[in-house]
């Protein structure tokens, strides 16, 4: 009994998944990944705070998605100190961004003056 069941779920399982015609009925589409997004350029400004006696320090910069698909890419960055210690790490979503479609980004870091930074695409949902 368990062979016969075995070889029914063997012959029915592909059929169904693949579908009679050939063409798969259940196979998503490949997730984007982090290098189909491209970072196109990004600089860093930064201003002197009187109020609050700190730095305001963003960057800022261009992404395009070159996955073919809409999706939310999550860009990070790292803020260096002048010791060269790293001393932030921060984000920008952008948030179903079409295929094709070039987007601003906006990462910011407030208090002590920043030497520098990296920045990279993190993840993709």
């Amino acid at each position: 009994m368990k062979n016969r069941l075995f070889l029914v779920v063997l012959i029915i399982l592909p059929i169904f998944l693949v579908g009679c015609n050939g063409k798969k009925i259940f196979a998503p589409s490949p997730s984007p990944t982090p290098s189909q997004i491209q970072i196109l350029n990004h600089h860093m400004e930064e201003e002197w705070l009187d109020f609050s006696q700190e730095w305001k320090t963003q960057i800022i910069g261009e992404a395009k998605n070159n996955s073919g698909q809409t999706c939310t890419p999550i860009i990070m960055a790292k803020f260096f100190n002048y010791s060269d210690v790293m001393i932030e790490e921060s984000v920008d979503w952008l948030t179903d961004m079409g295929s094709g479609e070039v987007w601003r980004f906006e990462i910011f870091h407030w208090g002590e003056r920043i030497k520098r930074y990296e920045v990279w695409v993190e993840k993709i949902y």
